[in-house]
């Protein structure tokens, strides 16, 4: 049997990955088992990795009482799947320096759009024509499948 995708955290590449890897061909009699690993980055506290031997790790309760669900969801968005993350307060003030820069955009869009129609008397959409009301309607469709997935 074939695996297209096989995932696992970075600490899996070597030797777990590897020896499945052996284990697979030898059983199947195969070149390779596996067409991609994805090897995802650790969640880190201080530097170790977050771990329940360790005891040094924040559950999601905790970390709502102190953040918001946007404001983490913002800080796993600041860094690739493939990169470990040190979670920690310097991190958490990137991710809070991003919302307000979000934030403000989206202020300052509002009220430019808003000045926009004032000046035209009339809603930016009756702007939009052919490949404009496309696009605009393409946008809007990708806009709501974003913040259905960051809503889930």
């Amino acid at each position: 049997s074939k695996f297209d995708i096989h995932t696992g955290g970075i600490g899996s590449e070597f030797q777990h990955h590897n020896n499945e890897t052996a284990q697979s061909e030898a059983h199947f009699d195969s070149d390779s088992s596996v067409n991609y690993f994805l090897h995802n980055g650790h969640l880190t506290i201080a530097g170790c990795t977050m771990s329940k031997s360790l005891k040094n790790f924040i559950t999601i309760q905790q970390a709502l009482e102190k953040y918001t669900s946007r404001q983490i969801r913002l800080l796993f968005l600041l860094y690739s799947w493939s990169t470990s993350l040190d979670y920690s307060d310097h991190e958490m003030n990137k991710a809070l320096s991003y919302e307000k820069t979000l934030n403000e955009f989206f202020i300052n869009t509002e009220k430019n759009l808003g000045s926009f129609q004032e000046l035209n008397h009339a809603s930016a959409d009756t702007k939009f024509e052919g490949c404009d009301l496309i696009l605009n309607n393409d946008f809007s469709t990708a806009k709501q499948q974003i913040h259905l997935a960051l809503c889930d």
